[in-house]
């Protein structure tokens, strides 16, 4: 038979960190639980409880492995029921998540402006707690991200970038279009692979906006450049979302390579002939000035 206990999480606590004897645990008064009644009640391996606690401990209580096999949320009120609170929750953390996508596609907000105000609003209404907010925080990915800025720093100081980019806008002269968007794709691609997307558009706009191939208008070379530039599938470190997948995947760096690289390849070709065949009616030829770039 299940028996009903009502306690706090500092009881539990208290009575799983005492060591009993090698036939099971000590036997403990129901009133050291805050229970009514002075009966004694013998907990042995195996047995079920029936706590009652608040939701936030329950991850708590999870931690216990070494005294709980299993732990799980039972929903003790009739179907009929509704848990007006939960579904309260559940449609505002849903319209954050609509508010986080739509409102910087337009231009209303910035993302990281809304990313916060969003999840202060996920902390005050109990979708989460402040614990579970901080613990989300991947900070190996934020300082990934930093030291990549760095990087990039470095290659447009040394001029390795403008050199390569230069070489690059050489190629126009020899490569047929499609050929040359491809390079230019790919080029792209796997400099955003070690450098932000950001930076890697910083450092060959300068450069690819003065281009004048023949067949091709600059608003083409530009497209290729921003979709290559969104294309860091070759290694771990060229994306954020690459990096979050890396250990809980169990990938390697090969990983990464090895099919990037692939990958790679067929979305830059696939790109390169419908970037080609886009008409003046789809993509202009004109393209933003440098001073509002």
């Amino acid at each position: 038979t299940t028996t009903a206990v009502s306690t706090s999480l500092n009881a539990i606590a208290s009575f799983t960190n005492t060591s009993g004897s090698a036939d099971g645990p000590p036997k403990r008064s129901a009133a050291d639980f805050g229970l009514a009644g002075s009966s004694y009640t013998k907990l042995r391996a195996g047995d079920t409880l029936l706590l009652e606690m608040p939701r936030a401990y329950v991850d708590t209580l999870r931690s216990y492995k070494r005294h709980f096999a299993s732990v799980s949320i039972l929903r003790l009120y009739l179907p009929s029921q509704r848990d007006f609170v939960q579904e309260a929750r559940f449609c505002v953390s849903l319209a954050c998540l609509v508010v986080i996508f739509v409102l910087p596609a337009i231009g209303v907000q910035t993302l990281l402006t809304l990313a916060l105000a969003t999840s202060c609003v996920c902390v005050a209404i109990g979708c989460i707690t402040v614990n579970q907010a901080w613990q989300s925080i991947n900070y190996r990915v934020l300082l990934t991200i930093a030291a990549s800025y760095g990087l990039g720093a470095a290659l447009q100081t040394t001029k390795v970038a403008k050199f390569l980019s230069i070489a690059l806008t050489d190629l126009g002269t020899v490569l047929p279009p499609v050929a040359f968007l491809f390079a230019v794709f790919f080029f792209t691609a796997m400099l955003s692979c070690v450098v932000s997307n950001a930076a890697t558009v910083v450092l060959l706009y300068a450069v690819l906006r003065d281009s004048d191939v023949d067949g091709l208008r600059k608003s083409q070379t530009m497209l290729a450049l921003l979709i290559g530039a969104s294309t860091a599938f070759a290694t771990p470190i060229g994306y954020q979302t690459n990096l979050m997948v890396l250990t809980p995947g169990g990938y390697r760096f090969g990983d990464f390579f090895s099919l990037g690289i692939i990958l790679t390849v067929v979305v830059g070709i696939t790109s390169s002939f419908l970037i080609w065949a886009m008409p003046e009616s789809i993509l202009p030829p004109d393209i933003v000035p440098a001073s509002r770039a």
